[in-house]
């Protein structure tokens, strides 16, 4: 193995998605012979991510200890879990926050911003994830980077077109994020696959573990606030005589530990009903019936469903059936094609000096 690279994006959560594209990631580039390391950046997240003693201590004090104990210690439970997987699977540096993550710039000669809402201010917390720490002649290369907004506020254009404009290459997860982009930057940006995608179907499969559940299910990850999703799968596991399976945080019975017992439950489930990005993405990965729509933010769930031809299966579509089975021949070759579109994007964007 060559130099080194430093791969920074959200991992300081309990976020199942946010850990399988951070492992699809580095498991791809580690897997072509580069010396890819981790960078733990540890910034602010919100409570329903990540727990502290300074979490117990607000509860207390406003008088939500009864109400939110359980979902507190299941939290605190995850962390460890992920913690473990990440030690397990993954070279990581040492931990740095927002006071001294300049300091980890002189370890590689190249860093990589991964997935996830890493360009949305609401979550980055600053400029970190556009590299601002970083030197000019370090390599700075962006692989599916992603932001929630419709369009990027105004009073941040100049911020993005400034810092942005100091990477070698590009790659975005949405399409409305490359167009704009490019429109900005005055500059070629692509539009890749999520990092989990890079990755092949089987070799997810392999993770899975053994169904606890002892009677079929319906699942549900990521309601609405509507509860649109929810309704549907209640309507459906009526009508085919199943359970629902409910992932939540706030009960125990319903809290997969880590991204293995998520994955496992996607893969067990009867049918998937969802609004979340990699609920879907993994659906599809293990070929499930499936039904979803578009929750906040609905632009990555848009562009798979338009890449892959998911429209009939999202409950707000009038072509909507949730009988419909889904044709995985047709969306396995549309998944293999972006995938080696995406892969050929990032081996040049690390070749390239």
């Amino acid at each position: 193995m060559g130099e080194k690279i430093g791969l920074i994006t959200f991992c300081d959560n309990t976020n199942y998605g946010s850990y399988l594209q951070t492992y699809g990631l580095y498991k791809y580039i580690h897997d072509l012979g580069k010396n890819i390391e981790l960078i733990d950046y540890y910034k602010d997240v919100p409570d329903y991510e990540r727990v502290s003693w300074n979490s117990f201590l607000k509860l207390v004090r406003h008088k939500r200890y009864y109400d939110e104990i359980e979902t507190f210690i299941n939290i605190l439970i995850m962390q460890s879990h992920f913690e473990k997987l990440i030690k397990k699977n993954m070279k990581r540096s040492r931990r740095y926050t927002s006071k001294n993550l300049v300091q980890c710039k002189r370890k590689y000669s190249e860093i990589i911003v991964g997935s996830d809402l890493v360009w949305d201010l609401r979550y980055s917390q600053g400029y970190a994830y556009m590299l601002d720490f970083v030197d000019d002649n370090i390599k700075k290369l962006a692989y599916a980077a992603s932001y929630g907004y419709e369009r990027i506020p105004s009073e941040e254009e100049t911020a993005f077109k400034e810092k942005l404009s100091r990477f070698e290459c590009i790659s975005v997860r949405e399409k409305n994020v490359r167009d704009e982009l490019m429109q900005l930057l005055g500059r070629k940006v692509y539009h890749v696959c999520d990092p989990t995608m890079l990755i092949e179907q089987d070799y997810w499969k392999q993770l899975v573990t053994t169904n606890k559940q002892e009677s079929p299910y319906v699942l549900i990850y990521m309601d609405d606030s509507e509860k649109r999703i929810s309704g549907a799968a209640s309507r459906y596991a009526r009508s085919k005589k199943l359970k629902i399976y409910n992932i939540s945080k706030k009960n125990r019975d319903r809290c997969p530990l880590d991204p293995v017992e998520f994955l496992t439950l996607i893969y067990y489930a009867e049918k998937v009903f969802t609004g979340s990005y990699h609920g879907l993405l993994f659906a599809l990965y293990f070929q499930k019936d499936i039904s979803f729509l578009y929750r906040y933010p609905g632009n990555r769930l848009k562009t798979v469903s338009e890449i892959l031809e998911l429209e009939k299966y999202n409950v707000l579509s009038e072509q909507y059936d949730m009988y419909s089975k889904p044709d995985y021949l047709l969306i396995n070759k549309k998944i293999e094609r972006f995938r080696n579109i995406s892969r050929q994007v990032l081996e040049k964007m690390l070749e390239d000096e």
